[in-house]
Formats: structure tokens, sequence, C-alpha cells
């Protein structure tokens, strides 16, 4: 029982510890091994979620979440509104940049065994985000509602369908009735307009706040080992032996690399376009291919060379483990080396 009532203080002082104020001087400088080109993707990506918001709003002026007016509504951009489709291309290609540069970073923080103690929580929240953008990229697919979006509603339902118990219940409440119509569209729309981008504007400002309260992490170093009593006080002997102001070093390398990205974006938006619509929605048409952006072709690959008895198990038990894994590894492993080499876990 005393053990019972000791738990809540517990992780109250483990959050209080990861959200209290520095220690370590005016919390703008980073360990000079920091400064590296090795860690500029979480700045990139940053910038470039500003440039999605930005797009997102501008698009909101002219897209139409009814049914039969979406499709309508998009041509509406492509051919009648002034750099109408330029604007869609850069918020498409925009989400893939995003998607590219956040998987960047999650290699980055691995590979640097940046999620040990006591920066748990800056992961774990860098995860969600990861996830919450898949969620804006898939809903903002099915906000086109063109022959190849509706299909893959079709299938998305039908895998979510599937799950034990709530299966049923949860398809209904996302399309809204017993077919995908109008009532899909606007849940979607919602989703990817409100819902998401309120839940990553929450999580970003706990993600930035928790980097400038714990600091950037430094190179790993063979032989140096995080223990969570001793940490954060080496951490302040670095700043103080060999601390780099934020200004002008470290913002120098994040300003170029996010305008070298934002410059590739503007040139692969200008000469590859938006993405369709390529046909309205017609479910009496069944010869259609639908194929998901490119981060998720390893799993409809996967799904492919499966036998379809695995299909469900996959998709319903083995992507949720694996996602639950990724969350939960600073909580496995939150101490000890941060060199990969001599992180067993990090090796399987």
């Amino acid at each position: 029982m005393t053990k019972l009532r000791t738990w809540p203080r517990a992780i109250g002082q483990w959050f209080a510890q990861r959200f209290r104020r520095p220690e370590y001087g005016d919390g703008y400088r980073r360990p000079r091994s920091s400064v590296s080109w090795a860690y500029v993707f979480g700045s990139a990506a940053f910038v470039l979620l500003l440039l999605q918001f930005v797009t997102g709003l501008c698009l909101a002026f002219f897209y139409s979440p009814s049914a039969d007016k979406a499709w309508q509504s998009l041509l509406y951009l492509n051919y009648q509104v002034p750099f109408g489709w330029y604007l869609r291309a850069f918020h498409f290609w925009g989400s893939n940049f995003l998607v590219v540069l956040l998987i960047l970073h999650l290699i980055q923080v691995f590979v640097l065994g940046s999620y040990t103690s006591p920066r748990e929580l800056t992961w774990i929240i860098g995860v969600l985000l990861l996830l919450l953008t898949f969620g804006m990229a898939l809903t903002g697919e099915v906000l086109r509602f063109d022959q190849e979006s509706y299909w893959d509603l079709v299938i998305g339902y039908s895998l979510a369908g599937r799950a034990p118990l709530i299966g049923p219940f949860l398809v209904h409440f996302l399309m809204g009735g017993p077919i995908i119509a109008g009532a899909t569209l606007m849940r979607m729309f919602l989703m990817h307009a409100l819902l998401v981008p309120a839940a990553m504007v929450v999580l970003t400002g706990l993600h930035l706040l928790l980097a400038y309260r714990l600091g950037i992490s430094e190179w790993p170093m063979p032989g140096r080992i995080v223990k969570r009593e001793t940490y954060l006080a080496n951490y302040r002997l670095i700043l103080d032996h060999e601390g780099e102001p934020l200004i002008p070093a470290s913002l120098r390398k994040d300003l170029i690399f996010a305008m070298l990205i934002v410059a590739a974006l503007i040139v692969t938006a200008a000469i590859m376009g938006p993405k369709g619509p390529n046909g309205p929605p017609n479910p009496s048409i069944i010869r259609t291919r639908p194929h998901p952006d490119f981060f998720f072709l390893w799993v409809e690959a996967l799904m492919g060379l499966l036998p379809s008895w695995l299909d469900t198990p996959f998709g319903l038990f083995v992507l949720p483990i694996l996602i639950i894994g990724l969350i939960a590894l600073p909580l496995i492993s939150p101490i000890g080396e941060r060199n990969i080499l001599r992180r067993p876990l990090s090796l399987v």
C-alpha cells in the first residue's frame, strides 16, 4: 500500500525534473560537439511545419469539404485560381519533405543516443509528432476525394473494421454512417484541419520547451556513461567548459540547412506539380490500384508478400507493437553508454 501511495509522487517528480528551469546559465548555450550538421534536421522540420500550416490555411479558403464539391474545388484551384496549382503542389510535397526530415531527425536522435535520461519525454513526444504527421498525410490524401483516395479509404476502413470489439464501432464513427459519403469527408477534414494540427501545436510547444529546459545533448563519447544521478551535473560542467552560444554558430548551420530544404521544396513543387485529382470517386469502378504515399510503401510491400491470412494480424497487432516499442525505447534503456556500438539494445 505504501508503494502504491508513492507512485503518484514519483511520477510527479519525474515530470518536474524534465520541465524544471535550467540551472546551467541562460539556457541558450549548447555543447560545442553538438554544433554540427548532424543536429540540423529538427529545426528544418520545424520550419517546414510552419509552412505547412500557412499553405494549409490558404488552401482552406478554396476547398469545399463536401462529397459533391470537393473534387471540383481542387479542379478550381488547379486551373482557375492564380498559382492555385502551385499552392497545392507546395503543400503536398511539403508534407513529404516534412516526413523525411522527421524520420532523419528520429534516426539522428537514436544513433546518438539522445533519448536517454533525462530526455526520455522529448523522444516520446517526438515519436508522437511523427505519428501525427503520418495522420496529417493520410487525412490530406483523403481530402482529394478522387478515385484513388476513395479506394485508399475503403482499404483502410476494411482493415480497421477487423479490430476486435471496437472495429465496427470505430469504422462507423469515422465514416459517419454506413457508407463513405459527405459525413466521412467532413470528419476527415475536421481531423486534418483542426484536431491533428491542434495536437501538433501542443506537442511541438512541449518538445521545444523540453529542448530548452534540458539542453541539446552532447556528442556521445565511448566510456561516458549516462547516470540519472550525475548526468545533469556533468552536462553543466560540459557547458561551463565548452558551451557555445546559440547565435551565431549553431543558428547559422540551422538556417543554412533550412533554407536549402525550402529551396529544394520550391523547385520540386514547381517541377512535379500537385497530386491529382485523377477522377471523381466512383464505387462501381473496382479496377483501381490505389497506392499509399511513399513512406507507407514498405507496409504495402510487406502485406503483399505475406500470406493473405496474415494481413489482419500484421496490420492490427505487429505494427502497433512496433510503434509501442519505439515509444517505450527510452523507458526500456534510459541509462548506460550512448555510443551506438556499445548499446546492445540498439543493435538488435
